[in-house]
């Protein structure tokens, strides 16, 4: 019985974590496409730099680890829930298994993490550029005019504002990936629990 219960708070407790986890990510990064985003675009380029340097220092500091605290509780609950439900009810799909479910929901999460290397890692390195672009601008001998600052092209033919819409947009696709894990392990968390019920008849047998 007590190892009964020490699983079920182990259960409770990656739940807990996992499913909130999920939702602070996802809800954080959403966020930063749209409201940060567009109140970045407001303020003049040097500034909108500096801002968007803050927040995604913080952001690289929080939100890997977030995502793989998140990660790994969805497969501690991969792991408790691995049962003899594969082998002794295999007609039941894998979108009604935990295991699977939790399985899928953990890569969906930790995901969020390679995404970003690959797809917004030139977008990043450009707008780190444009701060020292934007800073030798102003301390020129003459200092540049504010336009010509606005308008200066940082790479790829963009100037810094266009580079923080085009993080904006490309950050959505690290929330989908984020909140399919969500939906995927409140799925997991909903449908009915077979495996748990047939560990309790066993158990009960037993008994």
């Amino acid at each position: 019985m007590p190892s009964v219960l020490s699983r079920e708070s182990t259960i409770v407790t990656a739940k807990i974590i996992a499913l909130a986890g999920s939702g602070i990510l996802t809800g954080g990064i959403l966020s930063l496409s749209f409201f940060t985003t567009p109140i970045l675009l407001l303020a003049p380029s040097p500034l909108a730099q500096k801002q968007w340097s803050y927040l995604y220092n913080l952001g690289k500091k929080t939100m890997p680890l977030l995502s793989l605290l998140t990660s790994v509780s969805y497969l501690v609950l991969s792991r408790l829930y691995t049962s003899s439900l594969i082998t002794t009810h295999p007609i039941v799909p894998l979108t009604h298994r935990k295991p699977f479910l939790y399985l899928l929901s953990s890569g969906l999460t930790l995901s969020m993490v390679p995404y970003t290397m690959i797809f917004m890692r030139s977008t990043i390195a450009g707008l780190e550029k444009a701060r020292q672009l934007l800073g030798e601008a102003a301390r020129g001998e003459k200092g540049a005019e504010r336009e010509e600052i606005e308008n200066m092209k940082v790479m790829e033919g963009k100037n810094t504002k266009q580079l923080i819409d085009q993080w904006g947009m490309l950050n959505l696709g690290r929330a989908a990936l984020t909140g399919l894990g969500f939906l995927v392990g409140i799925w997991g968390n909903v449908i009915p629990a077979r495996e748990v019920m047939v560990e309790v008849v066993e158990a009960i047998k037993v008994r």
